[in-house]
């Protein structure tokens, strides 16, 4: 049970930090 929940809550972490970089990228293209 335990390890579904880390293994859970680290994709959440990569889903944020993969958002995170996909905008950073946006706005540097975009030249912001």
């Amino acid at each position: 049970m335990l390890k579904g929940v880390n293994l859970g809550n680290y994709t959440l972490q990569a889903l944020k930090l993969s958002y995170a970089r996909c905008i950073l990228n946006n706005q540097q293209s975009m030249g912001l």
